[in-house]
């Protein structure tokens, strides 16, 4: 193990790191957890090949801004409502909610 951070070699394949940060990622996404722990592994797989995590961080913005698009304009708010977020996701979805309700689409 690295004494430091900075001193982690990002293209090693640690298969217990590996299987362990998958299914903790995983489990953030509660009933959806098998998909999230298949897209965490995907997501460690982009580190291990680019040697970056970084990399890892920005393969992961397309997946939020698909979900985010599927829920504002394609009404799956099931989508959000399975996240676990110490950013309170359900406080948003309950505001984002009312206020579709209040201002359906033309």
């Amino acid at each position: 193990m690295a004494a430091k951070f900075e001193d982690v070699d990002f293209g090693a394949r640690n298969w217990p790191a590996i299987i362990i940060s998958s299914v903790a990622f995983g489990a953030m996404h509660r009933d959806r957890w098998i998909a999230g722990s298949l897209a965490g592994a995907l997501y460690a797989g982009v580190m291990i090949r680019r040697r970056s995590l970084i990399d890892a961080i920005v393969a992961h913005s397309p997946t939020n801004a698909l979900v985010a698009a599927l829920v504002l304009m394609g009404g799956r708010w099931d989508l959000w409502e399975s996240v676990s977020s110490p950013f309170g996701c359900k406080h948003l979805l309950r505001r984002l909610q009312r206020n579709r309700l209040s201002h359906p689409p033309a």
